[in-house]
């Protein structure tokens, strides 16, 4: 068998966060390891039109961070998002405890412009931890989306109105 180009997980998290959701893949996704059981064959004409972030500036909360750190995938946030930010207490929560080795990458990115770091700005006392709070809040301030996975963090934002994406692009 011959494939028309050999797909990467970078480029399978890449189309997931952008929020392709075809019920078919890209023809260059044919035979692509464990697609066996999705319907391979060409993509819808507009594919790489539906791949488009649907907002522009994204605030992010701690678990998609050290998720994205632990795969060497933070660099994914600029190419996907004109702008990402973080806020000071998400930060403190990405560099807590055990998760050292994420806490370098994510500094690392900060270092690199790949993300920016926001003040904490006062917000209500929701019923989620103090790092989606600050975030949902961030993004409220700069109209902005979130990436986010807690489930009631997603709620929150959702009844809020913010656009909200998973680690994986799942809404």
């Amino acid at each position: 068998e011959t494939f028309e180009k050999d797909v990467t997980d970078e480029d399978w998290i890449l189309a997931k966060l952008r929020g392709w959701r075809g019920s078919t893949w890209p023809s260059s996704w044919i035979g692509w390891p464990n697609c066996a059981s999705r319907s391979p064959g060409p993509g819808p004409a507009n594919w790489s039109k539906r791949l488009k972030p649907s907002v522009e500036i994204v605030v992010a909360d701690a678990g998609p961070l050290i998720a994205l750190a632990r795969l060497d995938a933070l660099h994914l946030l600029p190419a996907l998002f004109s702008r990402a930010w973080m806020t000071e207490t998400v930060l403190a929560e990405c560099c807590a405890g055990s998760v050292r080795r994420e806490c370098t990458a994510i500094r690392t990115a900060i270092g690199a412009g790949q993300l920016g770091v926001r003040p904490t700005p006062a917000h209500p006392a929701w019923t989620v931890d103090p790092g989606e709070a600050s975030a949902i809040a961030a993004a409220l301030e700069l109209s902005a989306g979130i990436v986010m996975d807690d489930r009631d963090g997603r709620r929150l934002a959702g009844h809020l109105g913010l656009p909200v994406v998973g680690t994986l692009g799942i809404r």
